[in-house]
């Protein structure tokens, strides 16, 4: 399998786990909204990381995750630029620390 198709595979399996929990009911649990955010966290990753690598077979190189938001725009891959850089911001106040009003925050 070549490396794009490598990382879209995993992407799309991150993709139906993040549906998966985002699915079910909601529920106040710390354990139930943890997890969603990791795997927002994760699916998150995945897709940057996928965009990059698509890029760089076009002859792209990018090396950070804005930069490739900004190439996906511009190329009109994705139509909304800021919700992009609002999820990154997320991804970013997340996996760096843990702050459970953040996490409240973000989830809802």
């Amino acid at each position: 399998m070549s490396k794009i198709n490598l990382k879209l595979e995993k992407f799309r399996k991150a993709v139906m786990t993040l549906e998966d929990i985002y699915l079910k009911p909601t529920t106040a649990d710390r354990a139930y909204i943890d997890a969603t955010i990791q795997r927002f966290e994760f699916t998150f990753e995945l897709a940057w990381k996928f965009l990059k690598e698509y890029f760089s077979q076009k002859g792209t190189v990018l090396h950070y995750p804005k930069e490739v938001i900004k190439e996906v725009f511009v190329a009109g891959i994705i139509n909304d630029e800021s919700l992009w850089i609002y999820m990154l911001t997320d991804r970013n106040m997340t996996s760096h620390t843990y702050n459970k009003k953040l996490a409240d925050e973000i989830y809802n």
